[in-house]
């Protein structure tokens, strides 16, 4: 039965391909040499391959029947028929790798290790990078004079350095690329430069620590330093060449360093140990430093601000030795109550205002148990660091008034110091927030009935909240969040814009097994 009315019919056929192929190949060698040295080692060859395309067929104003639309393609109205195909460039990494782990007297261990990958995501003349790894272990414990000092269940020292590589990007990076049009007929339009001389973004990290374990191992914990080094930084950039067309990039190794030390402390403790009562308690604290150094005289602006009247404005610039996206805004220092305009401090200077990375990240963890009920909490933090809320900005923002919605706490302030709705929506310090919190990230109240008979078995209820509460002096939807606002590609961090808020989940449940 064929129906008369055709404006509402319309077909879509797509067709995707995925294939991967990976081939490893590794030999062991494992031996102990003699009563106090024992070897483990490892040869190995990898490669990795995949191809990723598809094609897809849209028309409207077929021949409506009830039959599927897509057999009728044909008789659809010409011109609104549309074909699309895409083919990834193809991805393949090849790598070989050797490991070795020498033990010296169960207290001395030193590991080796080299790489050699080799990316299609790197230039013609850069596709292999070489990546070596040392590192050197010892049991302080098990020497001969910590004998006497029974309490002490383990106290190790470590150390290593080590260099790896990083090519999460997009592949073809170094391929000069072209994209269909969306035009009817489509044509190809260059949008990537080739450059056959990227090369590996590299991370060399140094790090050092101790493990420990006392009272019978009731309390264990790590005391960790590092710092890392990242090079050659790979970023796409708008491409400069006047023949190339708008909007073509270049993916390029920009110079610079990328500069993160830190201290971190992790420690579990077993606080009460009896038949029917436990309680464990752990926690881990970072203190972090980031900065950019050997940037030279090189800016990149990111962190674009959205919102009517903000074209063009940006939060944070990537500059030598300052942190890596630091706000760089003008200094919001009120309102002149006689005009209702904002003031500045030296007008539209602009200046450094912060980092958006945590200078101090923690995390708790804690389980309580009394017979067959038991309680698990999480929670985690970040401290010292600051968040663009580009939301309140633009658009909760007194200039709102008589448009949409307006925050009571702006409209508060407006009447207080006379602002007036014809004052400029401007990026400011004035949008610049402390980001510190802590959350309540997970609860889990359980109750272990057991088996019940012979067919119920391990019968457990439980109630899970994630997300219950947050402790924090942020205004905006949640701290936690980030919302990406590059610019010219150049990636933002600790920016917030009309993200969806966090939900708050109660989950009650039955676990039990038949």
């Amino acid at each position: 039965d064929y129906l008369e009315d055709r404006s509402l019919t319309f077909s879509n056929v797509s067709s995707n391909e995925l294939i991967t192929k990976q081939i490893t190949n590794t030999i062991s060698y494992v031996n102990d040499i003699n009563s106090k040295i024992s070897l483990n080692a490892v040869l190995g060859h990898e490669y990795l391959k995949t191809d990723f395309n598809g094609n897809s067929n849209y028309a409207r104003g077929l021949i409506a029947t009830d039959k599927p639309y897509y057999l009728f393609m044909a008789s659809s109205d010409p011109s609104t028929r549309r074909t699309f195909g895409f083919a990834d460039p193809t991805q393949e990494l090849q790598s070989f790798f050797a490991r070795a782990i020498v033990t010296l007297s169960d207290r001395y261990t030193f590991t080796g290790t080299v790489r050699n990958d080799g990316s299609s995501k790197f230039g013609e003349n850069k596709k292999y990078g070489i990546f070596p790894s040392i590192a050197a272990g010892w049991n302080i414990n098990k020497e001969n004079f910590m004998s006497g000092i029974s309490k002490i269940n383990l106290l190790k020292l470590r150390a290593s350095y080590g260099i790896t590589g990083n090519q999460e990007f997009p592949a073809g990076a170094a391929q000069r690329l072209y994209t269909l049009t969306s035009s009817n007929p489509a044509t190809l339009q260059q949008t990537q430069i080739a450059n056959p001389d990227l090369k590996w973004e590299s991370t060399s990290t140094l790090n050092l620590g101790l493990d420990f374990a006392i009272a019978s191992n009731r309390i264990t914990g790590t005391v960790e330093w590092f710092k890392r080094n990242t090079k050659d930084i790979i970023f796409p950039r708008e491409a400069a060449d006047p023949v190339t067309p708008n909007g073509a990039i270049k993916w390029t190794n920009i110079p610079g360093n990328i500069i993160n030390t830190g201290v971190e402390l992790t420690i579990n403790a077993n606080v009460v140990k009896q038949r029917d009562f436990n309680w464990n308690l752990g926690f881990n604290v970072a203190f972090l430093k980031n900065k950019l150094t050997n940037f030279g005289q090189l800016q990149l602006p990111t962190g674009e601000v959205n919102g009517q009247g903000l074209s063009n404005a940006y939060a944070q610039l990537l500059v030598n030795d300052q942190p890596l996206n630091s706000f760089y805004l003008k200094k919001f220092i009120g309102i002149d109550k006689a005009t209702g305009v904002s003031l500045y401090e030296n007008g539209e200077d602009k200046f450094f205002l912060g980092s958006p990375n945590p200078k101090m990240l923690l995390g708790i963890t804690t389980s309580v148990s009394y017979k067959k009920i038991s309680l698990d909490i999480s929670m985690n933090g970040a401290f010292g660091h600051y968040i663009y809320n580009n939301t309140a900005n633009a658009t909760t923002s007194f200039n709102n008034l008589g448009k949409r919605n307006v925050g009571v706490s702006e409209l508060a302030t407006a009447q207080s110091i006379g602002e007036q709705p014809v004052n400029p929506t401007s990026s400011s310090s004035r949008y610049l927030e402390k980001g510190n919190y802590i959350r309540l990230a997970n609860a889990t109240l359980s109750y272990m009935i057991g088996n019940l008979g012979s067919s119920i078995k391990g019968l457990n209820l439980f109630v899970t909240g994630q997300n219950l509460f947050i402790i924090t002096k942020y205004t905006g939807f949640d701290p936690e969040v980030n919302t990406s606002k590059p610019l010219n590609n150049v990636p933002s961090f600790g920016m917030e814009y009309t993200p969806y808020p966090t939900s708050r989940t109660i989950t009650i449940g039955v676990n039990m097994s038949l």
